[in-house]
């Protein structure tokens, strides 16, 4: 039917500070399910994805994780 995604992203300096990966992962899947419409009934997420970017500005890292997925409809 349709693609959904969400994303969340972090800072560290010099290696220090920032969210763990699995904490990434899980606010990024929440946002998917708040920025987008609630699932209707028969609906479910499929084919989920989990994508890192890692960006690096001399002392500087950030880290950006995208969770997508392809939302499906069950009909009779």
């Amino acid at each position: 039917m349709k693609t959904v995604h969400g994303s969340a992203s972090t800072m560290k300096v010099l290696g220090l500070g920032g969210l763990s990966k699995q904490a990434l992962v899980a606010e990024a899947r929440e946002n998917l399910l708040k920025t987008n419409p609630p699932l209707a009934e028969g609906e479910i997420l499929a084919n989920i994805t989990v994508d890192f970017k890692l960006s690096f500005i001399i002392i500087v890292s950030k880290t950006t994780v995208t969770v997508t997925a392809d939302v499906i409809r069950f009909t009779e």
